[in-house]
C-alpha cells in the first residue's frame, strides 16, 4: 500500500505542477467557412494622453489563424481619426493571448502601433493590453502603451488606450 500512496502522491504533484506552470496559451480564431484562415472586420482605437482624447475607426481588419491555437490581427486600415489622433498605422501582428487559469478567461494583446498626433508627432507605441471575454466575434482590450520610438515631432511618454475588433462570422475563444 505504501508504494500505491507514493505513486498517487507523485501523480498529484505532477498534475499540480503542470497546472501551476501552464501559463498563457494563444487564443483561437475560428472561421465558420473556408476563407484561407482570414477574415475582414472592423473596430476602433481610442487613446487618452497628455494631449487629450483621440480615436480612429478601423476597417478592413485582417485576422488569421496559422493553426488551431494561434490567433492574431494581421492588419487594418485606420480612418476617421479625431481628437488628438490624425492617423494610426499597423506595425506588426497583434497576437491575441488567452490565460487558461483565470475565470472568466482573460485575454491580452501585444500591440505595436505608429500614431500621428495633432502636433505633427509620429510616435511608435508598444504595450500589452488586457481584457476579458470568449466565444464572441469581438475582442476588446485596454492598457497603457509606452513610447517606443519618436520618429518626428512631439510625442507623449505614455497613452492609455483601448482596442476593439469585431470579426463577423468568426469566434474568438480565449
Amino acid at each position: 500500500m505504501k508504494l500505491f500512496k507514493r505513486g498517487a502522491l507523485v501523480a498529484a504533484m505532477a498534475v499540480a505542477l503542470t497546472a501551476m506552470f501552464a501559463g498563457p496559451a494563444s487564443a483561437t480564431i475560428t472561421f465558420p467557412f473556408d476563407n484561407a484562415g482570414r477574415t475582414l472586420g472592423s473596430g476602433s482605437f481610442n487613446t487618452i494622453s497628455r494631449l487629450g482624447n483621440g480615436s480612429c475607426v478601423l476597417s478592413g481588419v485582417r485576422a488569421s489563424t496559422s493553426s488551431s491555437t494561434t490567433g492574431s490581427v494581421t492588419g487594418f486600415t485606420a480612418s476617421g481619426c479625431r481628437g488628438t489622433l490624425t492617423a494610426a498605422t499597423y506595425v506588426s501582428a497583434i497576437n491575441i493571448i488567452s490565460d487558461l487559469v483565470s475565470s472568466p478567461r482573460s485575454v491580452s494583446a501585444d500591440i505595436v502601433l505608429l500614431i500621428r498626433n495633432i502636433l505633427g508627432g509620429s510616435c511608435q507605441y508598444r504595450g500589452r493590453f488586457a481584457g476579458t471575454g470568449s466565444g464572441t466575434s469581438t475582442v476588446s482590450v485596454r492598457g497603457t502603451a509606452a513610447l517606443d520610438v519618436t520618429l518626428s515631432g512631439a510625442c507623449t511618454p505614455t497613452a492609455d488606450a483601448s482596442l476593439t475588433v469585431t470579426l463577423p462570422g468568426a469566434t474568438i475563444t480565449g
